[in-house]
């Protein structure tokens, strides 16, 4: 899952085609219901923090919000 600008939600799915036959899915929290439910939401500027995280075989591997 990756965050940020429109530009950077644009990416992933144009990306997401050529990754797919891999089993590797890009996903964008465009209404950032997700960013809010783990606290990676800032309220104060109304979007999301930058984040990326890594799930493999329904386990978060890696997860760390852009500083």
């Amino acid at each position: 899952m990756v965050t940020g600008d429109d530009i950077v939600r644009a990416s992933p799915s144009q990306m997401q085609s050529s990754y797919t036959n891999n089993h590797k899915l890009f996903l964008a929290d465009t209404e950032s219901k997700f960013a809010e439910k783990i606290g990676w939401y800032m309220k104060d500027m109304g979007r999301n923090q930058r984040f990326a995280i890594v799930v493999d075989h329904g386990k978060v591997t890696y997860a760390e919000v852009e500083k």
